[in-house]
């Protein structure tokens, strides 16, 4: 089975754009996915502050 070199070349450049895609899309949304985490976080230790409080009283 003959590939031609350039079938080759452009399913390389293919794969290189959906990658730099991919790195792009996590990129601009990092922030938006590191600040859900973090709200997450926070919610959970809230909830087991008033939890501590709640056994204190």
């Amino acid at each position: 089975m003959y590939i031609d070199p350039s079938a080759t070349s452009y399913i390389i450049q293919i794969v290189a754009g959906v990658v730099i895609t991919c790195g792009v899309v996590v990129g601009a949304f990092w922030g938006k996915i590191k600040a859900a985490f973090q709200k997450r976080r926070i919610a959970r230790m809230e909830r087991q502050l008033t939890k501590e409080q709640e056994q204190k009283d």
